[in-house]
């Protein structure tokens, strides 16, 4: 069959140099991150050799651990068998996978961060697979793996992968390394995680109209509803935001979420549209409401709005913070004759 390939083929006596430092040892498990203070900033580690003993070694510091995590590899592969048991582990226990950032506690570079042949089918495993365009999976064409064999198969469309991966990977010669490109990562499913915006609508509300879009999150399917209109009362723009989920703890109260008081720079809550930044002051935010079944959150956009139609809207609450994503959002602006025929119908 003729495999049409747009990844990287080198030699395999070349990519040695590269798996030296993650086929050391035993795949291992850890804690680690990058010192922000985010969702996401810390990740389990799983590093070495995949072996018969890596998936009950994962299973126990799994269960250890009592929750579901987020695993990066870094990895040459290893024991096949082993490694689909792992990648269906994963996948029963309800974690991610996810690619390897720079600042994690080995100080092997993201760059040359490696995931070959048996580690690839591990790393199926995820619920969410998140690389973000900087990991790369390869094939060993050493390895000698039926890729096309029923259990491969099985396995790869159980865990959401297309076929294609295994035409591909059993057409790499035994002298050869094959690396999947950013395309393939995408349209194969490796990475599953995407964003999807509805077109804006018009609605109706009281005597006026108001503008709705849903931005969808896969693959968990979590969905963020937003909503622009202006008002009569103030003639200024609003955008209400609500995220589903339980955010009934403290932590998610205005008063914890924005802190006006902080002098450490960069701080402070602000709207960007492009290049244009727009501080929000504490009269910006109307209301923050979090309750066991979601988080909703009302804002006063700068009069400038109408300038923007059409580019992407971004907000940070705090910069020195980070919040890692909890009102963190972006969203494209409607068009302006949307925006237009809303400013005409105010509510």
């Amino acid at each position: 069959m003729n495999v049409q390939k747009l990844g990287i083929r080198v030699a395999t006596v070349f990519f040695g140099f590269l798996t030296t430092a993650a086929n050391a040892e035993e795949m291992t498990f850890y804690w680690t991150g990058n010192g922000g203070n985010c969702l996401g900033c810390e990740w389990v580690e799983a590093s070495g050799e995949i072996t018969a003993n890596t998936p009950s070694r994962f299973a126990a510091f799994a269960d250890a651990l009592g929750g579901s995590g987020s695993l990066a590899f870094h990895s040459t592969g290893g024991d096949l068998d082993a490694a689909i048991a792992l990648g269906r582990m994963i996948r029963t226990k309800g974690w991610d996978t996810r690619r390897r950032e720079m600042g994690s506690s080995t100080g092997i570079p993201a760059e040359r961060t490696v995931c070959v042949s048996e580690c690839v089918l591990a790393f199926m495993g995820g619920v969410s697979r998140d690389m973000n365009g900087r990991f790369e999976l390869t094939i060993d064409g050493a390895r000698g793996i039926d890729w096309v064999s029923p259990m491969l198969l099985d396995y790869t469309l159980d865990m959401g992968v297309s076929a294609e991966v295994l035409t591909i990977a059993d057409s790499i010669a035994a002298s050869e390394t094959y690396t999947f490109s950013l395309d393939e990562i995408a349209r194969l499913g490796f990475d599953n995680t995407f964003v999807t915006v509805d077109d804006w609508h018009l609605e109706p509300y009281k005597e006026g109209l108001v503008l709705a879009t849903k931005k969808r999150f896969m693959p968990y399917r979590r969905e963020e509803t937003f909503t622009l209109f202006c008002r009569v009362d103030n003639a200024r723009w609003h955008v209400l935001i609500s995220i589903p989920g339980d955010f009934s703890s403290d932590f998610y109260t205005i008063e914890t979420l924005f802190d006006f008081t902080r002098d450490i720079a960069p701080s402070g809550p602000e709207f960007r549209f492009g290049d244009d930044a727009y501080p929000v002051g504490p009269s910006d935010i109307e209301f923050v409401r979090n309750t066991k079944t979601s988080l909703t959150a009302s804002f006063i956009l700068p009069d400038e709005v109408t300038d923007y139609a059409g580019q992407e809207l971004w907000f940070y609450p705090d910069l020195a913070r980070v919040w890692g994503g909890i009102l963190d959002f972006t969203i494209p602006l409607p068009p302006a004759h949307w925006i237009e025929a809303t400013r005409s119908n105010c509510i």
